[in-house]
């Protein structure tokens, strides 16, 4: 098992992305690393665990696709910032290496416009939510999802307003024509 890092200790600057590759589905994705020893020669994954969260409308799924959202409130603020900051740093980095990745130089407001958060905003008086990916196989979500008991979950028995803690990897940035998602 990997390390799992500390999200409240991590240096946002630590963190690399891979020159983009093809990938299946005609996009590009750069894969993510976090540098444990400044000498390169410790890239790991980014791999956090969140704080507990609570759980809006359940386990999301269909044929292809599946996901979460998860709540912020005012005591995971930290994590917030974190999350928050990864997208900074994500911003930051590809309108940095523009060039190299892609022979042109975009510009840093552009880079911010095509790059999609899992931070959805808040709005009136619900609070921000971090909408999260999970894996799929063959139609099945492909993640094991365990109980305060250590029981293992069907996904369908998360419930809206289930309190979580999950273990997230940051995957990368996937470039699609107008769009950048960070993938965790």
């Amino acid at each position: 098992m990997t390390n799992v890092l500390d999200y409240k200790m991590l240096d946002l600057s630590k963190i690399y992305f891979a020159d983009p590759k093809k990938i299946k589905g005609g996009s590009y994705m750069s894969l993510s690393y976090f540098n444990k020893d400044n000498k390169n020669k410790d890239l790991v994954p980014l791999i956090i665990q969140t704080p507990r969260l609570r759980v809006v409308g359940g386990i999301n799924k269909n044929d292809t696709r599946a996901f979460v959202e998860l709540e912020f409130d005012k005591a995971h603020w930290p994590f917030f910032e974190f999350m928050s900051g990864v997208d900074e740093h994500s911003i930051v980095y590809i309108q940095k290496n523009s060039k190299r990745w892609f022979s042109k130089t975009f510009p840093l407001d552009v880079v911010d416009e095509f790059y999609k958060t899992p931070i959805k905003a808040a709005r009136n008086k619900t609070p921000p939510k971090l909408k999260l990916k999970l894996p799929m196989s063959k139609g099945l979500v492909n993640c094991n999802i365990y109980n305060s008991k250590n029981d293992l979950l069907e996904y369908d028995e998360v419930l809206d307003g289930d309190k979580t803690v999950c273990v997230l990897q940051l995957i990368g940035l996937r470039f699609l024509k107008q769009q950048v998602i960070c993938e965790w």
